[in-house]
This record gives structure tokens, C-alpha cells and sequence, in this order.
């Protein structure tokens, strides 16, 4: 029987400066020491966690917020999701943040990978209403 799926807590600075700064402090901690391995993970964890902030933010919250309940709602499982999740990243990457392509063009895309167009501009939607 398939696990169920369980939704990710919500990752917010804290956490993800905690996380970061463990791991690279365990990475250098055999090579510098303990507490020099410290000080330099901060630094880096610091810039990391500000482009964290700017960037990925704007594809895991629109995904959790506004897709997953859609998704849910039509009943949309397995590989599909996937489809639609890569399609969230596409449009906040190529026409939020990027402005490289259209809503359009980005649709035509993935109707042409069986996703329902409906459904597209549906969660484009919801993407425009959490960026506003």
C-alpha cells in the first residue's frame, strides 16, 4: 500500500539558517576545528540564506498554496502532479521573476504534456493573487 503524501511544514528563515549552517559546519569542522568551522559556515550561511529569501520562496509557496489544493481538489496524482509542479517552477522562474517568456507560451508548453489547460490557468491565477 503507497505511503500518503505529507505536506511540508512550512520552512521559514530560522530553520533554514540552522540547517545550512550544521551542515557546513560539519564539513569543515574536520579540517579547521570546531569553532573555526563555525565562524566561516555563518558567513557563508548568511549570504545563502538572503538568496534563499529572494528566490526560492517564490516557487515552494506558490506550489503548497496554490497548486497543491487544485491539484488536490481535481484529483490529480503520481507523475501528473509532477507535471504540474515543474510547470509552477516554469512560471515563477520564466515569467514572474525572468520575464524570458509569456503565460501563454508556458501553457502551450505543458498542454502539450496532457496537462488541462483549465487547470493552468487556474493555478496562474492563484500565482497572480499571491504575488500581487
Amino acid at each position: 500500500m503507497p505511503k500518503k503524501r505529507v505536506a511540508l511544514p512550512e520552512l521559514n528563515e530560522s530553520i533554514y539558517q540552522e540547517k545550512m549552517l550544521r551542515l557546513r559546519a560539519a564539513l569543515l569542522a574536520p579540517f579547521v576545528g570546531p569553532e573555526m568551522a563555525g565562524r566561516i559556515a555563518q558567513q557563508v550561511v548568511d549570504d545563502m540564506t538572503s538568496s534563499w529569501k529572494e528566490g526560492f520562496s517564490r516557487v515552494r509557496t506558490p506550489y503548497f498554496k496554490v497548486a497543491v489544493p487544485i491539484l488536490d481538489r481535481e484529483g490529480i496524482k503520481g507523475g501528473l502532479r509532477a507535471t504540474y509542479r515543474a510547470f509552477v517552477n516554469e512560471v515563477a522562474s520564466k515569467v514572474f521573476t525572468k520575464g524570458t517568456e509569456t503565460i501563454d507560451q508556458v501553457i502551450a508548453k505543458f498542454v502539450a504534456m496532457h496537462c488541462d489547460e483549465a487547470i493552468l490557468r487556474e493555478i496562474v491565477e492563484g500565482m497572480q493573487k499571491l504575488f500581487a
